[in-house]
């Protein structure tokens, strides 16, 4: 999902925004599109309404849409992080990875912080055969977001596929601490890959 951008301004352009905003809240993606809209006739050049029509344009499943006000975000503002994060969503909905990755990245080098680039920049890399770069972005994911299980359970899949069970099987055990469901569908899903001398513990409900 894209992330939703923010932004300061005088007070008749922040007018204009908080109303806009608030016609999303009470009225949904229509109404607040149309607010949006109204302000970028009268403000063409304002970073807060292109980023809300992109957002909404790729919300609303129209990825060509959304670029074309994605980028004419990036015009108004190329250091923002998440507008270069935006655009690698919108180019992943599109299918275009290596322009994905490269967008990702970008955000990555302007937010480190910004854990969600860090996971769209590894999926990238691991749709584009880079599993050993896509292995640093997930693990880079991990530790900004250590209780999320996403990162975690692609590692596992990555190391299975290369051949490494038991760093899949060590972060399926982690995944048990946190989030059982997900670490029992994991180990289930790899169990054809991960075997160890033993085996993989038998899942609940399963026979020794």
């Amino acid at each position: 999902m894209p992330l939703k951008p923010a932004a300061h301004s005088p007070w008749l352009l922040g007018l204009a925004r908080a109303l806009a905003a608030g016609a999303t809240l009470l009225g949904g993606q229509r109404l607040g599109a149309a607010f949006w809209f109204g302000l970028w006739r009268r403000w063409p050049q304002d970073a807060a309404a292109l980023a809300a029509l992109a957002y909404w344009r790729a919300q609303g499943g129209r990825p060509l849409a959304a670029l074309r006000w994605q980028r004419r975000w990036l015009v108004q503002q190329p250091q923002r992080a998440e507008a270069h994060f935006n655009l690698g969503f919108v180019l992943e909905q599109l299918g275009r990875w290596e322009a994905a990755q490269a967008a990702f990245a970008r955000a990555t080098e302007l937010a480190p912080q910004l854990d969600l680039a860090w996971f769209g920049l590894a999926r990238c890399l691991e749709r584009l055969g880079q599993a050993d770069a896509a292995l640093q972005a997930y693990s880079r994911n991990a530790e900004l977001q250590p209780w999320s299980p996403h990162a975690h359970a692609a590692l596992a899949r990555i190391h299975a596929r290369q051949g490494r069970p038991q760093q899949a099987q060590a972060l399926i055990a982690h995944l048990r601490g946190f989030e059982p469901r997900v670490a029992l569908a994991l180990e289930q899903e790899l169990r054809p890959l991960v075997r160890s001398p033993a085996g993989l513990a038998p899942a609940a409900g399963e026979g020794a």
